[in-house]
């Protein structure tokens, strides 16, 4: 993402960060992760937050058919009211901390309901396969695993794991 991580942030300003940081779109990509043969049949899936589809347009290019759906988005989070002074990565891991053991507002949806939103996502992706040779999703960290997880009880497997940072691809592929 195009934004400075960098620095010492108090709950305001770790809370704007979260704001501004679901909005901002990505730096520009020199190499790719992902290529596809000329012709190949594909179906991409792209997270509505803008950064997500920001690179699926900087992998894909502009002229990419990507379906853009909310389905897609990151588990919610909300930064935890505390009196700290932290970067911003000790404001997320406290406050996703707080938000899997249940202290949150009761604003944003729960981790069990999260859960159950990367199950029904995950037969979105499983349907979109019946039709498709490849399906592609660019979203994000968190959803991502737990979409994995689902994915691999309905009898898919890695065929390809390249890792959880920013750009990683994660291939998967029915066992039959």
């Amino acid at each position: 993402p195009e934004i400075n991580r960098n620095g010492w942030f108090s709950y305001k300003a770790a809370r704007n960060y979260i704001i501004a940081y679901d909005t901002v779109g990505v730096k520009p990509i020199v190499k790719p992760p992902v290529v596809l043969e000329t012709g190949e049949e594909v179906k991409i899936f792209s997270s509505s937050l803008f950064r997500a589809f920001d690179t699926a347009l900087k992998v894909f290019g502009d002229d990419a058919s990507i379906t853009v759906d909310s389905a897609f988005i990151e588990f919610q989070r909300e930064i935890t009211p505390l009196p700290l002074i932290l970067p911003i990565k000790g404001w997320t891991g406290i406050s996703r901390f707080f938000w899997m053991i249940g202290l949150h507002s009761s604003d944003i949806p729960s981790l069990r309901s999260e859960k159950s939103r990367a199950v029904v996502d995950s037969e979105l992706l499983e349907n979109a396969a019946i039709d498709n040779t490849r399906v592609v999703l660019v979203a994000h960290g968190f959803l991502n695993k737990y979409i994995i997880r689902n994915l691999k009880k309905n009898g898919w497997d890695h065929s390809y794991n390249g890792g959880n940072d920013y750009l990683a691809v994660q291939v998967l592929t029915k066992i039959e």
